[in-house]
């Protein structure tokens, strides 16, 4: 926990001089978002994988 803390730290200083704080928030955002999609659509598609495999088990 605590390297990640540093490191976050210093690439955010980085980033916030570099680019500003709100485009680093923006594209925090944006970031966060695609995980959060990009998850979402992983474990949706694998449910869906799940119960066609529970159907032809009953079959």
């Amino acid at each position: 926990m605590g390297v990640a803390r540093i490191i976050g730290s210093v690439l955010g200083g980085f980033a916030s001089d570099l680019l500003g704080i709100k485009q680093v928030f923006l594209y925090n955002s944006l970031a966060a978002f695609a995980a959060v999609a990009f998850f979402g659509i992983l474990f949706m598609k694998k449910l869906v994988s799940n119960e066609k495999t529970h159907v032809n088990e009953s079959l």
